[in-house]
């Protein structure tokens, strides 16, 4: 089984992307397709761009797609997931750090499981990442559909979530990655990203994209690996808009 990962960025945060793919580079199991989706392409470091393009021929398959405009966060994931050619799409922020297991365990999760739609857990910026059993890459602690699906709509219907409307996995006890899941290609034939202004439930992008797949699917699984660390993201100001090339941007 083979998985795409996709990357959206922002000009900013543009120059965390080469750690993360060297990460992914060097790891065990490597993506067989990575796609970066970067908004407001021609306001990044020309120097970023450059090292994340050189990087990207580290990997089979590698696309760096520039938007001229402005992409928000659901926008910008649904236009890399619309280039992913495999069966398992992986999602990951660009300024977090990932371990060099995520795919392996991703990947022998889809290939064990009966299920279209996984999340893990992550640890904080400070924490050290936990290893993983190679040779045994699914025994983790696991939340299944029926008491994801139970958790989140009480009612049996969509908008019964309001009714415990909080974070995606909030009811594990757990720190779950919402904006981070994998789900099979086919979930994006009936849910996709969404942008800010069209959100039933008014909370964000990844809670109802999570929230909307568990719904028509219920093929929903949540882990306790944590393979993502949360880094805080700390704007960082481009070489160009120091030497005032372009003008600072919002």
């Amino acid at each position: 089984m083979k998985v795409s990962l996709v990357i959206p960025c922002t000009h900013r945060d543009v120059a965390c992307v080469p750690r993360l793919l060297q990460t992914y580079a060097s790891a065990p199991v490597k993506p067989d397709q990575v796609i970066v989706s970067l908004s407001l392409a021609p306001l990044a470091s020309k120097a970023a761009v450059s090292e994340v393009g050189a990087i990207g021929t580290a990997f089979d398959d590698f696309t760096l797609i520039k938007h001229d405009g402005r992409m928000r966060h659901g926008p910008n994931r649904q236009a890399g997931s619309m280039r992913a050619i495999h069966e398992v799409i992986s999602y990951q922020d660009a300024d977090d750090e990932v371990h060099p297991q995520r795919i392996a365990i991703i990947r022998a999760m889809f290939e064990a499981q009966d299920i279209v739609h996984l999340n893990h857990t992550m640890i904080m910026d400070g924490e050290e990442f936990p290893q993983y059993n190679q040779d045994r890459p699914t025994n983790f602690n696991v939340r299944w559909n029926h008491d994801i699906f139970n958790e989140n709509f009480s009612g049996g219907w969509f908008l019964s979530c309001k009714e415990k409307q909080s974070t995606y996995g909030h009811f594990t006890g757990w720190k779950v990655a919402s904006g981070l899941p994998s789900i099979r290609k086919s979930v994006l034939e009936r849910v996709r990203w969404k942008d800010w202004n069209e959100l039933y439930l008014g909370v964000a992008e990844d809670y109802e994209f999570n929230t909307e797949t568990c719904f028509v699917f219920r093929k929903s699984m949540i882990i306790d690996a944590a393979l993502i660390k949360y880094t805080p993201f700390q704007r960082r100001e481009t070489t160009d808009e120091l030497l005032g090339v372009v003008p600072p941007t919002p």
